[in-house]
């Protein structure tokens, strides 16, 4: 993974690898396997707002994580 992505994959992130955290898109509890396909490098910041309900996200065609801020409901 980190010869593929060389740096946090968070669109507006460039933290270096070393920096960095796997996380599998789909989690393994729920069939995901740990493979390349389904894993990221994320730094610890980005890694909170994967899992955060605030934050959506979409995997972008060259690989990057694109966040938005989840709608709220009244």
């Amino acid at each position: 993974m980190r010869l593929r992505d060389q740096c946090c994959q968070a669109e507006d992130c460039d933290a270096p690898a070393a920096w960095t955290e796997a996380h599998h898109l789909k989690p393994w509890s729920q069939g995901g396997r740990t493979d390349l396909a389904n894993m990221v490098l994320l730094c610890a910041n980005d890694h909170r707002r994967i899992h955060d309900p605030d934050f959506t996200y979409q995997r972008l065609p060259d690989g990057r994580i694109r966040f938005t801020r989840a709608a709220r409901t009244s």
